[in-house]
């Protein structure tokens, strides 16, 4: 259900919770009504299902002018060094993340840290935070996984403030806080 196993697991346990059933493997063909088809990736058999409620993933991947650009990987996403966000064959290319203000020199290190805020009930959320290969990377608890309001509190009320206002400028380090000048 989710890249990183300590996520996956709880995510897992709170879909039972709500007698929610997942599938998985199964990308949508179509929608009628309250029926949506879906075909299995591995035997391509149909699998048509009713629904009250139908949340679907689109497929996700590099965008076109990038992987027909000629700075691709053989992915088609830009072949970068996952450390330094510097193009392997073109050395002044660079890849940019949020996090980009602290590695502008090297020798920098980008360490590929996620922030994944997952809603799972009402006025709860899960703070799923990792580094590259699913490495836990947690700044507030040791157990993120768990439900917990001041998770919803900082989505809904903190991150905002701090995607709009402060990261554009290079002024929000994350958990390092507040660059002031």
């Amino acid at each position: 259900m989710f890249g990183v196993p300590k996520y996956s697991n709880k995510l897992t346990e709170v879909a039972a919770s709500y007698n929610i059933k997942t599938t998985f493997k199964h990308p949508l063909v179509k929608v009628e009504g309250n029926e949506a088809t879906f075909q299995n990736a591995d035997t391509k058999e149909l699998v048509v299902r009713k629904f009250d409620f139908l949340h679907v993933v689109p497929p996700m991947g590099p965008h076109d002018y990038i992987a027909q650009s000629g700075l691709a990987d053989a992915a088609g996403y830009l072949d970068l060094n996952k450390n330094t966000l510097r193009h392997n064959k073109y050395r002044n290319v660079w890849g940019i993340v949020r996090k980009q203000p602290t590695i502008t020199e090297l020798p920098g290190s980008y360490a590929g840290y996620a922030s994944c805020p997952l809603f799972v009930g009402k006025l709860r959320l899960m703070l799923a935070e990792f580094k590259y290969d699913g490495v836990i990377d947690e700044t507030f608890y040791r157990d993120q996984e768990k439900p917990r309001y001041e998770f919803y509190f900082l989505k809904r009320f903190i991150f905002p403030l701090a995607y709009w206002l402060l990261v554009p400028r290079g002024l929000w380090l994350g958990r390092k806080g507040i660059r002031w000048t």
